[in-house]
């Protein structure tokens, strides 16, 4: 069931795939030290979703060394509700671009998309894209990093 108690994950806005590993003194995400735990993804009022198989990210992208997208199709959000389905994401590198998964959770709270996430292989992030402008977080108390 869905819950209040959901972290927000960290750098939502330099997790797109327009966003480069050392572009503009960046350093780059990485996710191994994620606590295997829900994640909200939103930032300054918008829903962000995780890439998946139709805009695969490219090798560096996403402000990462090894970026991760989601295998198959993303879920529709009207097809997503308070229980979590399972989905399998993939890292990206070089020469294998799904050689390394992880099981993920995806589900929808309200009306925002959360997600279960693991930690990663060191360089290696989730890769997100803006989507919509989320109005619940206008009315609700919630407090992003």
């Amino acid at each position: 069931m869905c819950s209040e108690d959901v972290t927000q994950l960290p750098n939502v806005r330099l997790r797109q795939p327009s966003r480069h590993w050392g572009e503009d003194g960046n350093l780059g995400i990485s996710d191994d030290n994620l606590n295997y735990e829900w994640y909200r993804v939103l930032h300054n009022g918008w829903q962000f979703i995780m890439l998946d198989s139709n805009s695969r990210p490219n090798y560096t992208d996403c402000s990462t060394y090894y970026p991760i997208y989601l295998k198959d199709t993303h879920p529709s959000k009207d097809t997503l509700n308070g229980t979590a389905i399972n989905a399998i994401a993939c890292l990206r590198d070089y020469l294998h671009p799904c050689d390394i998964q992880h099981d993920v959770k995806i589900r929808k709270c309200e009306d925002e998309i959360q997600y279960f996430l693991p930690p990663t292989k060191p360089y290696s992030a989730f890769c997100l894209s803006k989507v919509s402008f989320y109005h619940v977080f206008m009315t609700c108390n919630f407090h992003l990093a």
